[in-house]
């Protein structure tokens, strides 16, 4: 199946709130070993209010992974500092690229914005994927506050 990216609007706020639900509760079992205490924090910060923030917010850009023009994805980054701020995927989508699309977008919208490497903290889950992607560790981590992670993006052209 075919993962297209696009910017997300104010109006996806609620089904990229259920994605990135569905993503931290099913799929990162790993990090929050179903302790239901932790999976509340990790939620506490997900209103579709908050989300939509950060979609309007000039700083962050966030994206939607679409599969037959179902929500499949959500991904947000910052841009001041070069920094992945999600990568979720929808339980029923896992495995089928939606990840790599979100982050070969966000890499390349960095790239454009004049970064040289890109930033993010990995959960436990999400590790192997992010190694076989070039990241690096960036420092200590820990399954509660995840694992800092660098990728160089490469050597860019500069406007003349």
């Amino acid at each position: 199946m075919t993962v297209k990216v696009r910017v997300a609007l104010a109006a996806d706020a609620e089904a990229l709130s259920e994605v990135r639900r569905a993503s931290i509760s099913e799929l990162c079992v790993a990090d929050h070993l179903n302790d239901e205490q932790r999976i509340a924090d990790w939620l506490s910060n997900n209103s579709p209010e908050r989300l939509r923030s950060i979609i309007m917010d000039p700083d962050k850009r966030a994206y939607v992974a679409l599969v037959a023009d179902e929500v499949a994805g959500f991904g947000a980054l910052s841009i001041s500092e070069g920094m992945v701020l999600f990568n979720h995927v929808a339980p029923a989508h896992r495995f089928a690229g939606v990840s790599s699309a979100l982050l070969d977008r966000m890499e390349s919208d960095l790239a454009e914005a004049g970064h040289f490497e890109v930033k993010l903290t990995s959960t436990v889950t999400a590790q192997q994927f992010y190694l076989a992607r070039g990241y690096a560790y960036a420092g200590e981590g820990s399954q509660d506050w995840g694992y800092p992670m660098v990728k160089p993006l490469g050597l860019r052209k500069h406007p003349a």
